[in-house]
Parts: structure tokens; sequence; C-alpha cells
């Protein structure tokens, strides 16, 4: 196995790792899911910068990726306590956050 395919099978694999639901939110009723897309960057002729996101099929080092976390209460009770926990996989850096 060459080195860059065990950097790009990390980095997928660290990729699945960021949308495990975790179970004790669904016994309580959550539903929890979570995107995870690469960004892509454009400079059109004029100079803007555009940015999009897509579906990953390979990711490499280098790469930006967003993961989108979602959660909805499909309880008939209010959920208290909530504690989410999404560490950051192995192989990926935490830069900050988006816009909310």
């Amino acid at each position: 196995m060459t080195k860059m395919t065990r950097l790009l099978a990390a980095a997928l694999l660290c990729i699945a790792a960021a949308v495990a639901v975790p179970v004790a939110a669904q016994e309580q009723g959550l539903k929890l899911d979570s995107l995870v897309e690469l960004e892509r960057s454009a400079t059109a002729a004029d100079g803007a910068v555009s940015t999009s996101y897509e579906k990953p099929d390979v990711v490499v080092p280098g790469d930006r990726v967003r993961i989108t976390l979602r959660y909805f209460n499909q309880g008939r009770e209010p959920v208290t306590n909530l504690k989410l926990r999404n560490p950051i996989p192995a192989g990926l850096m935490f830069d900050g956050t988006g816009e909310l």
C-alpha cells in the first residue's frame, strides 16, 4: 500500500467516524444526522472568489471539509440535559466555525 493510498484511506475513515450517530441520543427520541462536504473554491475572470460544497468521493491532505450536525426532537417530550459529543477525528484539524 503506497503512502498516498494510506493517507486517502485514513482520511475516508476520519469522515466515517465524524458521521457516527450517538446511540444514547437516539434512545431519547432524537434524530441525529450529519453532513460531510468538501469545500471547493473557484476564482472567476473578474477575480471574484466563490465557494461551493459537494459530497466528497476522495479527501486528500490539505482539503477542507465541512461537517454539519443536525438534531431533531421526534419524541413527545422536551429533551433535557442534552450533551452532544462529536470529537474531531484523528487526521482532521479544527480551524473554527463558520456561519451559524
